[in-house]
């Protein structure tokens, strides 16, 4: 896997499948030769993906993956795997907790008391929970004597687990799931690898069953009482997180407003200190400074410093002689 991606290409084609118009082709070299021009591919493509939000790469370089670090090119693969799945959920209006609920109501559905609490559960380990979904999603591609089961509550021992797992991951991939996963990625119970299989699942099952996001939405609130009280937590918090997001949707204009206000008083104040230095510069008299002055400071227009008590003054001249037209000027107690 580093080997292959040091020159950089196979990830600013990953990229631009993921965002399209991402990358700039008159910047890649497209067959490098040297050491540099791989460098330069790679600094260009994590500077990419820097700019496509969802995707994190702290503490990653492009002088890693030219390197052909196999952590940290695992760990930028894993970023784009993650960001191509969750890009289509959240088309979807869907989160991870939504993923997790319908896999536990899918499978209480036929009467199985296993629930999972998290992507990461050690009832993923065994493999069962995965060929009880697939067996609720399309009974046809499961055969259940095939599925190894503990006998009298007895536990698995390690062959078994491991073929419930393969046997899990060989019927996925006749479904069409595009999914990434070895069967020692179910046997440690990755989180990450669970969750871009169950996935790949619920995006086949809403494909062939014709069913929208809303109709999964409403599937997951009618299956809600039989999931496990975190998961419930989880979708409470995403409801309420929804609504929120509709009320500040809803006072944006208010927003818009300030901040247009905001830019008109800047605006004004640079023209009234602009127009403040031209008079100054045009009309200003040693005779009746002090006099001005003084009307200055009684308007609180200026401080205690020389320079101020100055521009004071000539603002106090503009409005005398009409060049400044401020309704409020004196009532605005600028500090300047």
């Amino acid at each position: 896997l580093g080997a292959d991606c040091t020159s950089g290409l196979p990830l600013l084609k990953v990229l631009d499948y993921i965002q399209p118009g991402a990358v700039d082709w008159s910047k890649v070299t497209m067959a490098p030769k040297s050491f540099f021009q791989r460098l330069e591919n790679c600094n260009y493509a994590v500077n990419v993906a820097h700019k496509i939000k969802g995707i994190s790469l702290v503490g990653i370089g492009g002088a890693d993956i030219a390197g052909g670090s196999p952590k940290l090119t695992l760990a930028v693969w894993w970023q784009l795997m993650r960001k191509d799945f969750m890009r289509v959920f959240a088309a979807l209006g869907m989160e991870q907790a939504h993923i997790l609920a319908w896999a536990n109501g899918t499978v209480a559905e036929t009467g199985s008391e296993r629930r999972i609490l998290s992507f990461g559960d050690e009832a993923v380990g065994d493999g069962v929970f995965l060929l009880e979904l697939l067996q609720a999603v399309f009974p046809e591609c499961i055969e259940p004597a095939l599925i190894m089961r503990g006998c009298n509550g007895e536990q698995l021992d390690e062959d078994k687990k491991m073929l419930n797992a393969k046997y899990a991951i060989s019927s996925a991939h006749k479904l069409g799931c595009r999914i990434f996963v070895v069967p020692e990625d179910i046997r440690q119970a990755r989180p990450r690898m669970m969750l871009s299989m169950l996935a790949a699942i619920m995006l086949v099952a809403m494909e062939r069953n014709g069913m929208s996001s809303k109709a999964i939405l409403n599937k997951i609130k009618i299956m809600s009482k039989s999931l496990p009280a975190n998961v419930q937590a989880r979708l409470r918090s995403l409801s309420n997180s929804s609504k929120k997001a509709r009320g500040t949707s809803r006072t944006s204009k208010g927003g818009l407003w300030l901040k247009r206000l905001s830019l008109w008083l800047r605006s004004a104040l640079c023209c009234l200190t602009s127009s403040a230095k031209k008079s100054r510069r045009a009309a200003y008299k040693p005779d009746n400074t002090s006099k001005l002055t003084e009307e200055a400071s009684k308007n609180s227009l200026c401080t205690s410093s020389p320079y101020a008590k100055g521009i004071g003054a000539a603002i106090v001249l503009a409005e005398r002689s009409g060049e400044i037209s401020t309704p409020s000027s004196r009532q605005l107690n600028v500090d300047l």
